[in-house]
């Protein structure tokens, strides 16, 4: 029960930071120690689909409560203290760094590690830059709904890529506030019991949730793959889209609330900071925690 438990809060984490723009819920995975054992089941989901759900229920679970939560209550904190909440994240991010460097073995003599991490900061840094594109959801024809589809693939990517966000993604496309909106629709017509309301939005929400469950499969397999043949390169890229969140969660905390970030006081800026300082402790020490099993061991096994 407290293993139950305990990935049922990982979960929770990892649900929460999929909602955060900017964030990603492979990073929290990382923090959690869960990271290799997510890869391990999405990319097997098909060949062993009940003993993935009978290992993962309990993330899964968290996942969907954390959505719930950001959706809900995350939500509130954004629009009263978006500056304090969202660098909260960053500091959550800094803390995973050291822990993530050293699986890269950036230290070592090898140099492509060292080529993935300048190869994953850029990367991250150009996407982070990309225009929002301003996307119309009066018209769902079949245009809209084929994006939605490759959206929720491309935004998969934040499950199982640390540092790569899914709402980013969703953001830079055009799709977030009408995902969130979705979201939100569906957990009313949920808990208002209203059936006409629910199967009005059932066709977009089996679109994109497809779309997400086909693009964790896909990418969790190729992450597998590589990570089998090449891990300390896959985390030495994993290390430079982490050093690069901060960046891409900074640039798009201006995008969204430019007039706080104008106006907010000194003083919102110092707990700001504190906040930062919170997040890389706990982050930092929830890293050094949290034994993870390994691709190899899962396969063994």
């Amino acid at each position: 029960m407290k293993q139950v438990m305990s990935d049922c809060m990982k979960g929770i984490g990892i649900g929460v930071a999929n909602i955060i723009p900017g964030f990603s819920g492979g990073t929290m995975a990382v923090i959690f120690g869960v990271y290799e054992k997510i890869i391990y089941a999405f990319s097997h989901f098909f060949e062993e689909p009940l003993k993935v759900v009978k290992d993962m229920w309990a993330i899964l679970l968290g996942v969907v409560l954390g959505v719930i939560l950001a959706v809900t209550g995350l939500s509130l904190l954004l629009e009263s203290f978006p500056i304090p909440t969202i660098l909260f994240f960053v500091g959550l991010i800094f803390g995973s760094i050291p822990s993530i460097q050293e699986r890269a073995d950036l230290r070592g003599k090898r140099t492509s590690p060292k080529i993935a991490l300048l190869l994953g900061t850029f990367l991250l840094i150009g996407l982070s830059f990309l225009p929002i594109v301003q996307t119309t959801t009066t018209d769902q024809g079949l245009f809209f709904l084929l994006g939605l589809f490759f959206i929720g693939a491309l935004g998969s990517a934040s499950m199982v890529v640390p540092g790569v966000s899914g709402s980013l993604i969703f953001l830079i496309f055009g799709y977030y506030d009408y995902i969130l909106r979705l979201a939100g629709d569906v957990l009313g017509a949920i808990v208002q019991i209203d059936f006409s309301s629910f199967s009005s939005l059932l066709l977009p929400v089996c679109i994109l949730g497809l779309g997400i469950v086909l693009g964790l499969v896909f990418i969790a397999k190729l992450i597998e793959k590589l990570m089998l043949q090449k891990k300390e390169t896959v985390y030495g890229f994993i290390t430079g889209l982490l050093i690069a969140s901060p960046i891409a969660i900074i640039v798009n905390m201006q995008k969204e609330y430019p007039s706080e970030v104008r106006c907010e006081s000194l003083g919102t800026w110092f707990l700001g900071f504190l906040f930062v300082l919170l997040g890389t402790i706990l982050s930092y020490k929830l890293s050094k925690t949290s034994p993870e099993k390994t691709l190899e061991d899962l396969e063994n096994h």
